[in-house]
């Protein structure tokens, strides 16, 4: 922030001879009106007509001088101190030439020589408080201003003063990161200039700097009435990134069609901004283009097109685009590269671009934010948890899981995982044991291609059966922008009840899933999966989710889910088999995972419907999830989990059931 230096207008003592001589009233008054040119003339003649007039003479140099000639004034005023050595109304206006002069380390030593004769003089300690300004020492400016307003606190020239340095101390606390020691010089501004613009402006970019948007939008909508055009701009880009891609649309185009806007382009990017969040990149290309007509050159329009390409996902067109200008010692342009090499999968390059982008701005939170989540995707994970679940039938499950995923080279990823399962049945004092180990990895082919292969085995402490090994391959492909396809085939044991563990019936499940999801429009989810079973037993399942997204973020989104299945073969005895199953269910879904700026972390979900299994009537279930989670620290997070259901496909044996639990996610990378 350029802070501008409050040049001060002395109001001089006059020696007693002057006092009389009413014909000086009328310069002095051309002086205090700012009429300069006119003050030059009538106190050059004046200095004409009395040659060793001391007050003609220094009246006559600060004309001159703030009329952009402090040379010749700061001439004048030293050949006046030879003539009237030690005088203190020329020492200050020789300080303030030097002011003039942009000779801040001169005039800092002449208001400090001026103090040491009298430390209780208003202008002097306004003077060497914005000399210390100037000299970017605001701790010692902001003393010597606290000294002025000490000494006459109604002055408007030191408490305008005041607020500049205030506004340059509150800037450095901010680049130290030093967040709330800022605010409170911005508020100390506020209480002298109520609405003040300047303070408004920078306690937004505050707020956003400490990724608390909504605060930051508040203060935008105070700068509605006397600056329009910021308030419009700001709220448009604290909406957009609180979700509200609409709004910051509508924000925007408002901003656009002001009358008295000035000429620049933000407006224009902050629309194609947003409509490039709402996934219309037909239409922000189209204006992009348009603007680049006129505009060839302008880096802004640039960066836009080339970001446009990357949310588009034409990753190398963007990266292209963003290589027309400096990719070197430019930030935004090396910052805008590191995303585009992200979103392209190479998170080694990401890191490299936003290290050079961190040595452009040492100081730049939005890079080392960046970086830090990219280090979080490519962290070794950790995942423990432990749940008990309960149902009507008297089975109590205690389960504790941990994992690890590890990366290793550029694309691949081991996973390791240990699962125990402890089984009760009320009635019976056996508890039964199901261990699982499982080995595998996570190829990441392509941004839009992933594989996923597990080898594991389970083991049974109530058999003395060999572990069964269990196999798993998955293939997720993304097709074009808003599809997904899933291909996948595991294999798991039925382990609910301890009869269940004891029969080691294996099942293969063959499955095919695709996915829609597109910005305003309701979204789909659908698998079909056929089930096979080392009992001779086959399952075939269809299950079809359309659900809207209420509001982005954080998510709320409702829908309807569908639900049909049917076994071969009818197996009450051992497991949940009916041979016709149908259900539908409307929910309600929300919460925050993924909003990194909020430390406490939610997710919930209603969902009330109507299920019919085989010949008996209808019933209603309820089924019910809440997560709970806060991050102890930027790689650990603590959750707590209960899930409810009436739903009889959640159990193996058809129970409505119960699960309470903790887990704890860290993420292990150097913060």
């Amino acid at each position: 922030m350029k802070i501008r230096i409050i040049i001060l207008v002395l109001f001089f003592s006059l020696p007693a001879d002057s006092l009389g001589q009413t014909s000086l009233s009328q310069g002095f008054q051309m002086l205090e009106d700012g009429k300069l040119a006119a003050a030059e003339r009538f106190f050059d003649e004046a200095a004409k007509l009395n040659p060793a007039g001391k007050t003609e003479m220094l009246c006559y140099a600060r004309a001159i001088g703030l009329q952009d000639r402090p040379e010749e004034a700061l001439s004048i005023f030293q050949e006046l101190l030879l003539q009237y050595p030690g005088d203190y109304e020329l020492g200050l206006n020789e300080a303030e030439a030097y002011m003039w002069l942009k000779r801040y380390d001169a005039a800092l030593g002449a208001y400090q020589e001026l103090l040491s004769r009298d430390s209780s003089n208003f202008v002097a300690n306004l003077g060497c408080a914005n000399a210390h300004s100037a000299l970017k020492q605001h701790e010692l400016s902001l003393k010597y201003i606290r000294t002025s307003l000490a000494l006459e606190p109604d002055n408007k020239s030191a408490t305008i003063s005041k607020k500049y340095i205030l506004l340059a101390n509150s800037e450095l606390q901010r680049n130290l990161h030093r967040f709330q020691e800022a605010e409170d010089y911005l508020q100390e501004i506020l209480r002298d200039f109520p609405k003040d613009k300047e303070a408004l402006i920078n306690l937004a970019i505050l707020d956003l700097m400490r990724q608390k948007p909504g605060k930051a939008a508040n203060h935008y909508e105070q700068l509605r009435e006397q600056e329009p055009y910021e308030a419009l701009l700001g709220t448009s880009y604290t909406s957009l990134l609180l979700g509200r891609k609409g709004r910051s649309m509508r924000l925007a185009r408002q901003a656009m069609q002001l009358p008295d806007r000035p000429d620049d382009l933000r407006a224009e990017i902050s629309y194609i901004n947003s409509l490039g969040a709402r996934q219309q990149f037909t239409k922000a290309r189209e204006i992009v283009d348009e603007l680049l007509l006129k505009h060839p050159d302008q880096e802004q329009l640039i960066l836009a097109k080339g970001r446009l390409k990357v949310w588009g996902e034409e990753f190398r067109e963007g990266i292209a685009t963003y290589a027309l200008l400096d990719t070197v010692s430019n930030f935004p342009v090396l910052m805008s590269l590191a995303e585009a090499d992200r979103a392209m999968g190479d998170r080694t390059a990401a890191i490299e671009r936003i290290d050079q982008a961190l040595r452009v701005q040492p100081m730049s939170l939005d890079a080392a934010r960046l970086k830090a989540e990219i280090q979080r995707e490519r962290a070794t994970m950790m995942d423990m948890a432990y749940s008990v679940s309960t149902d009507v039938s008297g089975i109590t499950a205690r389960i504790s899981r941990a994992t690890i995923s590890v990366p290793v080279l550029k694309k691949h990823r081991l996973i390791a995982g240990a699962y125990l399962r402890k089984l009760n049945e009320e009635g019976q004092e056996q508890t039964v044991r199901q261990t699982i180990f499982e080995l595998g990895d996570v190829w990441e082919i392509s941004p839009k291609t992933k594989i996923r292969g597990t080898v594991g085995a389970a083991v049974a402490s109530n058999t003395d059966k060999d572990p069964k090994l269990l196999y798993g391959l998955k293939l997720d492909q993304k097709l074009r922008k808003y599809h997904h396809l899933g291909l996948g085939f595991n294999q798991e044991l039925h382990n609910y009840t301890p009869a269940l563990v004891s029969s080691c019936i294996t099942m293969s499940h063959y499955s095919f899933t695709y996915s829609f999801a597109r910005e305003r429009l309701p979204g789909i989810y659908s698998q079909i999966m056929h089930s096979k079973q080392t009992d001779n037993n086959s399952r075939n399942l269809q299950f079809l989710s359309l659900y809207y997204s209420l509001f982005p973020s954080p998510v709320l989104k409702t829908g309807i889910n569908l639900l049909h299945f049917s076994f071969e073969k009818s197996r009450p005895e051992l497991y949940f088999s009916p041979q016709e199953f149908s259900s539908y269910e409307i929910f309600v879904q929300s919460d925050n995972l993924y909003v990194n700026r909020h430390r406490l972390k939610y997710a919930g979900m209603l969902g009330l419907g109507q299920q019919k299994i085989d010949q008996l009537n209808p019933q209603f279930t309820v089924r019910t999830e809440l997560k709970l989670g806060y991050q102890l620290l930027p790689q650990i997070m603590l959750y707590g989990f209960h899930q409810y259901s009436s739903a009889a496909q959640t159990t193996a044996v058809g129970y409505s059931s119960t699960i309470v639990g903790l887990s704890l996610e860290a993420r292990l990378f150097k913060q």
